[in-house]
């Protein structure tokens, strides 16, 4: 019998227990929830959540910077509370608690908690990311989106595994960002990513889910140069050079005022099947920069060609003019660039009007007409383009020529669609008075 008490006793000892006066007693159980608050440059306050009815009180660890835990306090049975004073500021401190009694500590510590103090101030470790999700946008991209759970993050760490590898960061993007595209992958290849994010005091304590995708096999495709450029029209196509491993079941080209379209827009042809080249006839979002791309769908998904912009206007146009002088016919060569742009970007490209003695910027639109309507002043919807003149080799003297923009009823102007010239009218004044001359803007 006696031998028999022994062993129930060094099993008692085993297993975190003791016995005294033939009652046993076990081990508290866990403290949770260990959180910390500011008071000064120099304190912190710990608080956390008593989970046990038998602890003799709590024992307080604390490790600056990558150093070792460290006992640094204690507090009674149902104390859960503790403040930390004499802190360095600038310092990065991890808390832990945990419980004891007689039969000895809790089997676990509580979460650990970083903060960092700062000029009276701390920092704590942000909260993960969740919902990270993403979707295939080509044989070679991922696009990921995920929800921000934290107001204090200096950014986002987003890491990758490849098949059975192991995650590796791959890069970061700054606070309040929840999307990103990982581009350049290879075809039928499993990723999965996982998010985390993070600040002064470190890393979030957990990673967002894992979100897995396999990147199909998809064709091979480009997009057509753009031609017969109209006001509301062009004429795109593709070239389907490899199918994929998979029939192509359908292609065309898509476009939108904003760059990467894709088939869910109704903004799309459909040309057939196949590989090889195609042509699409492409009626364009008017009086905006349209930005067009080939696709071509197989059972696996949709691949993209390059990204090509229409702009009717858009481009670089030279006019090489010739000012004849009613009294002094000598001839003024100059160079003008008009450089067109998006809507968009006309209403908020600033100033217009002269910048210097030989460079004026116009607000601009094309009438139905093809005739081209300019403005120094005020923007007014349908200025859909902005054009910047510079002139050269304006003499100076015998006589001096100071290029101005003309009066409304000497801006007379004509397109002609064969050459696809504009003629327009451009002011200039000198000792001798104000003159105007017609001038050739020829796109190139």
């Amino acid at each position: 019998m006696k031998r028999i008490l022994i062993t129930i006793s060094s099993i008692l000892f085993l297993f975190g227990c003791s016995t005294n006066n033939n009652l046993v007693t076990v081990v508290p159980a866990t403290p949770s929830n260990l959180a910390a608050s500011v008071v000064s440059s120099n304190q912190v306050n710990l608080s956390w959540t008593d989970n046990a009815t038998n602890e003799s009180g709590y024992k307080i660890q604390r490790k600056t910077g990558t150093g070792n835990f460290a006992d640094i306090g204690s507090t009674g049975a149902d104390i859960a509370t503790f403040s930390d004073i004499g802190l360095t500021p600038n310092t990065n401190y991890t808390y832990r608690v945990y419980a004891y009694n007689s039969a000895g500590n809790s089997l676990q510590y509580s979460n650990e908690v970083m903060i960092t103090t700062n000029n009276g101030s701390i920092v704590t470790i942000p909260l993960a990311p969740t919902n990270l999700s993403g979707i295939l946008i080509s044989q070679n991209q991922v696009n990921l989106t995920w929800t921000d759970n934290s107001s204090d993050e200096t950014g986002f760490k987003i890491e990758r595994k490849i098949a059975a590898g192991n995650f590796v960061l791959i890069d970061s993007v700054a606070s309040n960002v929840t999307n990103y595209s990982n581009t350049g992958l290879a075809s039928s290849t499993s990723y999965a990513y996982r998010i985390c994010s993070y600040n002064t005091a470190g890393n979030s304590l957990q990673y967002s889910n894992e979100f897995t995708i396999v990147t199909a096999n998809l064709p091979t495709i480009t997009t057509t140069t753009l031609t017969s450029l109209t006001a509301s029209a062009c004429i795109s196509g593709g070239n389907i050079t490899n199918s994929g491993g998979s029939n192509i079941i359908e292609r065309g080209v898509v476009w939108d005022t904003l760059p990467n379209p894709t088939i869910s827009l109704s903004t799309k042809t459909i040309d057939g099947a196949g590989v090889g080249t195609y042509t699409s006839n492409v009626t364009v979002i008017p009086n905006r920069r349209n930005y067009i791309r080939a696709y071509a769908t197989t059972a696996s998904g949709t691949a993209y060609g390059n990204e090509v912009v229409y702009c009717e206007m858009c481009g670089i146009y030279i006019s090489n003019g010739y000012f004849y002088h009613p009294t002094n016919p000598t001839s003024i060569n100059w160079v003008k660039i008009f450089e067109f742009y998006d809507e968009q970007t006309v209403k908020t490209k600033l100033p217009v009007g002269q910048l210097d003695p030989n460079t004026w910027i116009y607000y601009m639109k094309k009438n139905p007409d093809n005739t081209l309507t300019f403005s120094d002043s005020i923007y007014n919807p349908g200025f859909s383009s902005l054009a910047l003149i510079v002139f050269s080799n304006l003499p100076t003297t015998n006589p001096g020529y100071t290029p101005q923009w003309p009066r409304s009823s000497e801006c007379n102007n004509t397109y002609d669609p064969s050459t696809g010239e504009y003629k327009i009218k451009i002011g200039y004044s000198s000792s001798q008075g104000y003159r105007v001359s017609e001038e050739i803007i020829k796109r190139y």
